[in-house]
């Protein structure tokens, strides 16, 4: 007798014309026959939807709440896979046989129940896979599927080669283990290939620069004054007119307090206290006057300065935006020049 997994009944409720049938089948070939409209259609409707199909309010016979199909699998024996469906799902198979029921509402609600549990309909979808092969004109359910292909190759090629597909299976395996390992070790080369190559970009880039601790803060600030000559003439300028005018200069104003106070040197502390401090104050604006006047005479315009100034900046903030950290750009420079 055969071991393989046959339909041994099927029985149809309130399915579009059925009324109420049971259809048992034997284990071989069986043929079902009968006019158009006497319900093949029906039957392999109802099969469908025990086999996980979608289900349709539509196929409930009109006047019913409810159809109901069910379909009973004899199992002489059970695979491997078949069993570990069985398992998560808790069906019972105890009897050596499997019924897979689904009802469903004319509201279009549907229930599917796998070996007395209920179950979802995906469930019975799995089941499907190990139960039955559906053949039709234009195509099969299962023949297209390559691992379903290889599963019919190997049991047609016997018990005899089940010994030697074990063997290629772990000779396989060992194969993929080794191409996994042989593809990490390449990433990982190559990873290291391109962090070397980075390394050397840097390097030949940073001896280009030729960066200057302070470099860049120096840099910004000449660029600042030589884009602002004309104000700081402007400013210099007045502050040294405030500070020695003449008539109404700083200088000039404390030198006239200290000769008044000069007449009453020596004859009260506290006015030489005074006294003191003007003095100090007149010699330090003095010296600001003095420098003041240094400054203006140095200040020039130097556009081609200017120019060479902001290509060099521009030259370090493209190096920075590269390597960087984005924190202050002399303090980023200390640490390349750590890195370099």
């Amino acid at each position: 007798m055969s071991e393989r997994t046959y339909l041994e009944e099927i029985s149809i409720r309130n399915l579009g014309i059925i009324d109420q049938s049971t259809l048992e089948l034997g284990n071989g070939l069986n043929v079902l026959t009968g006019e158009t409209g006497a319900g093949k259609t029906m039957i392999l409707t109802a099969l469908a939807l025990v086999l996980g199909g979608k289900s349709d309010s539509s196929l409930v016979r009109t006047g019913t709440e409810r159809l109901v199909a069910s379909a009973q699998f004899n199992l002489p024996a059970v695979a491997p896979d078949l069993q570990e469906i069985v398992d998560s799902s808790g069906s019972d198979i105890s009897d050596g046989s499997l019924i897979l029921t689904r009802t469903v509402n004319s509201d279009g609600k549907s229930k599917a129940v796998a070996g007395g549990t209920t179950v979802p309909a995906a469930t019975l979808a799995s089941f499907a896979d190990q139960l039955v092969e559906i053949h039709g004109q234009a195509a099969n359910h299962q023949i297209v599927k390559a691992s379903r292909q290889r599963e019919l190759l190997d049991r047609y090629a016997g018990a005899k080669f089940a010994k030697e597909l074990t063997l290629y299976k772990k000779v396989f395996e060992s194969y993929n283990d080794l191409k996994a390992r042989i593809k990490s070790a390449v990433d990982s080369a190559s990873k290291k290939d391109r962090e070397i190559l980075e390394l050397e970009e840097f390097l030949l880039g940073w001896q280009k620069l030729k960066a200057v601790r302070g470099e860049y803060g120096d840099i910004t600030n000449q660029i600042a004054r030589l884009s602002s000559v004309e104000d700081l003439r402007v400013a210099s300028a007045g502050a040294t007119q405030a500070l020695s005018d003449e008539t109404s200069g700083a200088l000039s104003v404390l030198g006239a307090a200290r000769r008044f106070l000069d007449i009453a040197k020596g004859k009260d502390s506290n006015l030489d206290e005074i006294n003191g401090s003007i003095a100090e104050g007149f010699f330090l604006i003095d010296d600001a006057t003095r420098e003041l006047t240094s400054y203006l005479t140095a200040l020039e315009a130097d556009p081609g300065k200017l120019d060479v100034l902001q290509s060099r900046k521009a030259e370090i903030n493209s190096f920075l935006k590269k390597y960087g950290s984005s924190i202050d750009p002399d303090e980023d420079l200390i640490l390349l020049a750590a890195r370099a």
